[in-house]
């Protein structure tokens, strides 16, 4: 694990990629798609072993997937969005989202 991942979340973390190394291509979309798939896959399976688990991304996809599959008997999983320019760092509660929205209007 990367010096940069550990100072800055710890040694016990999993660690979900979703970018690609090679350059613009007409498949960035479906590169995109999948990589929003395996990050809440990962999160969901983690969650329902029980484990807390924080997703840092500021991708909308992302955040209505997992309110969208959460469940309540899973641990609570929490999506953190890192400090950029004017933006301050923020980390919400996806079960709280869901709650807010309502289950209903999540399915």
């Amino acid at each position: 694990m990367s010096a940069n991942v550990t100072h800055n979340y710890g040694s016990n973390v999993t660690v979900v990629f979703d970018g690609y190394t090679s350059g613009p291509s007409t498949k960035d979309h479906e590169h995109i798609r999948r990589a929003d798939t395996v990050i809440c896959s990962t999160t969901l399976q983690k969650a329902a072993a029980g484990e807390t688990v924080t997703v840092v991304a500021d991708d909308t996809d992302i955040l209505v997937l997992l309110v969208y599959h959460w469940q309540p008997f899973m641990a609570e999983p929490y999506m953190k969005r890192e400090a950029r320019g004017t933006f301050r760092s923020m980390t919400i509660s996806i079960a709280t989202v869901k709650q807010n929205i309502g289950h209903q209007a999540a399915q």
